[in-house]
C-alpha cells in the first residue's frame, strides 16, 4: 500500500535539501536551521535517502568529553555518567566504558577484565594511567620479583573457581 505525501513542505524546505544533500547529519541540521528533527527527517524522506549515519568514531567521542590534563596529569571527565558512577560513552546502540576505549587507544589491544585507573584517582582517563588485568597481574609478578618470592605460587584463584 502506497502512501500519498501530503503537498505540505517546511518552509525551510529548500535549505534543509542543501544541508543534508551536502552530507550533514539530521541534528546538526537541526541545530544549524534551528527546526526540528522530525522536520529534517522528512525533507530526507520526501527525497528518499537513508538516513544518516553517524559516523564519529568511539575515540572522537571520547576526546569530545576529556577535560585537560591537570597539574599531576591526570584527565577528567565532562561526559556522561551511569547510576554507579562509570563514565560512559554511547556508540553504535552500544554503551561502552570511556576507560575501555581510553585503554584500547593506549594499549591497541581489547583489555582482559576490568580497566582501572591505577593512578588512585578513581575516573582519570590518563592511558598511561590506565590498566587492565593483565598490565596488574604483570605489575605484581615484577613486584613478586624484586622482593626475591616465585613468580607465581598458584595456579588457581584462592576459591579454586577459575585459573589466574
Amino acid at each position: 500500500m502506497n502512501k500519498e505525501r501530503s503537498p505540505y513542505r517546511h518552509p525551510k524546505h529548500d535549505e534543509i535539501v542543501r544541508l543534508v544533500t551536502g552530507g550533514m547529519n539530521d541534528n546538526t541540521v537541526a541545530a544549524t536551521l534551528n527546526v526540528g528533527r522530525r522536520a529534517v527527517a522528512r525533507v530526507r524522506d520526501i527525497l528518499g535517502l537513508d538516513p544518516a549515519r553517524d559516523t564519529t568514531t568511539a575515540e572522537e567521542k571520547l576526546a569530545r568529553h576529556l577535560l585537560p590534563v591537570d597539574e599531576q596529569g591526570h584527565t577528567g571527565w565532562s561526559g556522561r555518567y551511569t547510576t554507579s558512577g562509570v563514565p560512559m560513552i554511547s556508540h553504535r546502540l552500544a554503551e561502552v566504558s570511556a576507560s575501555h576505549i581510553a585503554f584500547v587507544s593506549r594499549a591497541g589491544r581489547e583489555p582482559v577484565g576490568m580497566v582501572k585507573a591505577d593512578c588512585g584517582v578513581r575516573d582519570c582517563l590518563t592511558g598511561a594511567h590506565l590498566g587492565d588485568e593483565l598490565d596488574r597481574r604483570k605489575l605484581r609478578m615484577q613486584e613478586r620479583g624484586l622482593y626475591g618470592l616465585a613468580p607465581q605460587p598458584w595456579d588457581v584463584c584462592p576459591k579454586g573457581l577459575h585459573p589466574w
